[in-house]
């Protein structure tokens, strides 16, 4: 009985004892409340099937739960019981646990009279305490349940005002629907439905559900999870919807396009460019992100061996920055793809420097736009764009172990490495500008210095990633394609002998018998400088090309050479020349490069059919200026003159173009220089208003001339040095000038009295009619002014002899009898009748 005294003492010691098993119970309590709550809030969360499922088990599991819930008193009696087992291993005991325990406990206890010895009394005394403080302990577990209680239902409280706000978000019709199910669910599962239902345990009261009072989510309110779940389902699946959404707006073939339209020369609208981002970039600007054209910033953009092939688009807001990926699609035509050559696109913010930027999709393609490709990169700041094209850079894995490698261009070109000489894998960058025979054979006509070329390899420009010029590094052996001598080719065709035939001798006989003419020509002979020739090995370094005669070049089968490099070179190139040849192998070369950039190109001024005074320059490569004629014919333009002789240009050289003869711009206070770059695949164009600069000037023809001139300047400088590409002539017709008025128009009439008056006059014409050129005659009036009045007046009768009159009285002297001449004159003409009026008039 030792445990009983010991928790009485520890109750009359006051306040700071250790906690008793009510204590733990009131623990346990609040444990099962916050995992209710953490349990509800995790069920809410599931997928829908696996709240569905849950749904319909609630019962089970909340029929679980308060087995659970009614078995935590016996489950702290048994805790109180283990704790004080050690301290009471007497027999004694047993009564007092029992009576706490139950009735049944205490009755079977009360069945064992036998065990009672003679300290009962004193035994039962000990027991009706231990009884008094199990009752007391009791009523303490009691309140603090009421506690607990009373915490669950705050937080179920919590729990209703959440599932209340999200049935206010569902429709009317779905909540009824989901309460009938819940009600029903809630009203006996399992059961059948003509059952009575069972009445609740003792010492457990169902309260009805209210907005106050929620009640027990495991007991009695399986709608308000049903109703929870339903909510976090849709949330779920709003969530859902949203990362699918993200996860579709991380593709950029989903991103929405915009088609930007920009004026071409011509004035018509065209697609300048194709963006695509998402909504929140394209809304970012404070301003609708607009295109346009620069043309006068076209030749600023190409570099060495490129070659333009769009327009120059500026995106505005220039050098505005993105809060995300913006993807830039600008058109080129599908002409300028080349198999030897790839396509980049540059950017500027000042149209001074340009950088090359990745380009993920070259050539891209659209269904709805055919006929061009896009080159598409990403970019997240606005600015200038163009597609260049130049020669195609291949890369190439080197590991440790070496190898022979070709390029993927030209598998003619290849480089060996040793196994001791790659130290760690490294990457070889490649790029060959080949260099065709038809090339040669035109750099030699035009250029005096290459004479002496007969074939070259490719120009091949190389780098690695690693620098690996050691001293005791193995070399690296290269091999280029050099075509052959075809002299010395053909030399040794022809002195290749046949084997011997039972024939020969007579078939040489008859051979020599032949004439001249009937011997093969294509075994021309040729001449031993001819049939000898030289390779030298060139390398560019800062400054020109250079010779390496220290390097031996070794010729293999077909039109291979092959040589040892020591020194990784940054460009080179292997030149088969003529022996003796007069120029150095380094003109040679610059010679042959500076051809390579130059192309034949032609001039083109027309004016428009409709308007004379508009006029058209373009500069176009010569193959295509038939092609570019007929596209101006179709846009209203004519000429003459027709295109010039083909000049030599480089890719993005400035034209200027000035006036020269009777010919002046319209604007005579526009100061601005007509130039024009040149372009390969981008063909510019200038238009301008023209004018005669003297309307008097060129009396002898029926049209006013004048020249266009087309030249070049010295690094594009104001008063560089000028070179004449050729002249263009210009003529605007004239114009058809007004009559000269007749004297009658602008002079004074003057006034006479009698019948030689302006009225008196004016009858005498009227009645005379085409008789006035005779009597004219009569009157001694001069023949060319007759043709002058004829002229002035031509078909008006009347006028005619009006004017004759006028003309003629204003010559005669005041003293003279001037009716009476009149008088003599019409009898003369035969018109007597008039003079006869005359005369009566003046008696009157």
């Amino acid at each position: 009985m030792a445990a009983p005294e010991t928790e009485t003492k520890d109750k009359e010691g006051g306040e700071g004892v250790a906690p008793t098993e009510g204590d733990d119970v009131t623990d346990k309590t609040e444990e099962d409340a916050q995992e209710e709550i953490t349990m509800a809030t995790e069920e809410a969360e599931k997928e829908e099937t696996e709240g569905e499922g849950k749904v319909e088990n609630g019962e089970t599991e909340e029929g679980k739960d308060d087995c659970k819930e009614e078995e935590t008193p016996e489950q702290s009696e048994e805790g109180e019981k283990a704790e004080n087992g050690p301290e009471t291993d007497k027999p004694d005991d047993e009564p007092a646990q029992a009576e706490s325990h139950g009735d049944e406990e205490g009755t079977e206890e009360r069945e064992h009279p036998s065990d009672e010895t003679p300290d009962a009394a004193t035994d039962e005394q000990k027991v009706t305490e231990d009884e008094k403080e199990t009752q007391d302990g009791d009523k303490e577990d009691t309140g603090e349940t009421k506690e607990t209680e009373e915490t669950t239902e705050v937080s179920e409280e919590k729990t209703e005002r959440k599932s209340s706000k999200l049935e206010d978000i569902k429709e009317d019709d779905d909540s009824e629907k989901g309460e009938e199910k819940d009600e029903k669910s809630d009203s006996g599962k399992g059961e059948d439905s003509t059952s009575p239902t069972p009445p609740p345990p003792a010492g457990r009261r169902r309260s009805e559900p209210t907005l106050s009072q929620a009640p027990s989510p495991r007991g009695n309110q399986g709608s308000s999870q049903a109703m929870l779940r339903r909510g976090s389902l849709m949330d779920v699946r709003l969530r859902q919807a949203e990362r699918t959404q993200r996860d579709a707006m991380k593709d950029p073939n989903n991103w929405p396009m915009e088609a930007l339209q920009v004026e071409n020369l011509d004035g018509e609208s065209e697609v300048g460019c194709l963006i695509r981002a998402t909504s929140d970039v394209l809304d970012s600007p404070p301003s609708p992100i607009t295109a346009s054209y620069l043309h006068h910033l076209s030749h600023r953009t190409v570099g060495s061996a490129e070659e333009l092939v769009s327009e120059v688009v500026d995106l505005q807001p220039r050098g505005q920055v993105l809060p995300g990926p913006l993807i830039v699609a600008v058109p080129y035509p599908v002409s300028a793809r080349a198999g030897s050559r790839e396509v980049i696109v540059k950017t500027s913010q000042d149209g001074e420097k340009w950088r090359a930027i990745p380009a993920f999709n070259p050539e891209a393609n659209y269904r709805e736009r055919k006929g061009v490709f896009f080159a598409e990169v990403n970019v997240k700041q606005l600015g200038m764009f163009a597609v260049l094209s130049r020669p195609a850079r291949e890369k190439i894995h080197i590991p440790t172990k070496g190898g022979l490698f070709k390029a993927p261009q030209d598998q003619r070109v290849s480089f060996k490495y040793d196994k001791e000489g790659v130290k760690t894998p490294m990457m070889l960058t490649l790029e060959i500008q080949p260099v065709s025979m038809s090339v040669v054979a035109d750099v030699k006509s035009r250029e005096k210095t290459c004479e002496g070329l007969i074939s070259c390899s490719p120009i091949v420009r190389m780098s690695h990633n690693v620098n690996i010029h050691t001293r005791d590094s193995p070399p690296i052996t290269v091999t280029v394609p050099v075509p052959p001598n075809p002299s010395r080719a053909a030399a040794e065709e022809s002195n290749t002998k046949r084997p011997k035939t039972a024939f020969e001798g007579s078939r040489s006989s008859d051979a020599a018998s032949r004439p001249m003419s009937a011997f093969s020509l294509g075994t021309r002979s040729s001449s031993a400088q001819d049939d000898d020739d030289t390779l030298r090995l060139l390398t560019w370094e800062e400054g020109g090309w250079l010779v390496h005669d220290d390097v031996e070049l070794t010729e293999r089968k077909g039109d291979l050479v092959a040589f040892e490099l020591k020194v990784v070179l940054q460009r080179f190139i292997i030149l088969r020349l003529k022996t003796g040849s007069h120029y150095s192998p380094e003109k040679v070369v610059r010679a042959l490069e500076k051809s390579l950039r130059t192309k034949r190109a032609a001039c083109i001024a027309l004016h428009r059919a409709d308007d004379p005074n508009s006029l058209v320059f373009k500069c176009v490569p010569a193959a295509n200026s038939a092609q570019t004629l007929r596209a101006l014919e179709d846009s209203g333009y004519v000429g003459p003159p027709d295109p010039s002789a083909d000049v030599l240009l480089t890719e993005g050289q400035l034209i200027y173009m000035r006036l020269l003869g009777n010919i002046t711009h319209a604007d005579e206070s526009s100061e601005e220089e007509l130039r024009l770059p040149f372009h390969c695949h981008v063909h510019k164009s200038v238009r301008l208003k023209v004018k005669e600069q003297d309307e008097f000037a060129n009396h002898s023809y029926d049209e006013y001339r004048g020249q266009v001139e087309f030249f070049l300047r010295e690094n594009n400088e104001h008063d560089g040095k000028e070179t004449s590409l050729c002249k263009l002539p210009v003529s605007l017709p004239k114009k058809e000038r007004p009559r000269p008025r007749p004297p009658s128009s602008y002079r004074k009439l003057i006034e006479v009295p009698g019948p030689l008056g302006t009225d008196g006059l004016n009858h005498l014409a009227r009645e005379m009619g085409e008789d006035w050129d005779v009597v004219a005659g009569y009157l001694k009036v001069k023949h060319s002014r007759v043709q002058a009045i004829k002229r002035n007046y031509p078909g008006d009768i009347k006028q005619q002899a009006f004017d004759m009159l006028y003309t003629w009285r204003n010559s005669m002297p005041r003293h003279c009898d001037k009716v009476g001449v009149l008088y003599k004159a019409l009898r003369k003409s035969d018109r007597g009748d008039l003079a006869e009026k005359l005369r009566a008039e003046t008696a009157a």
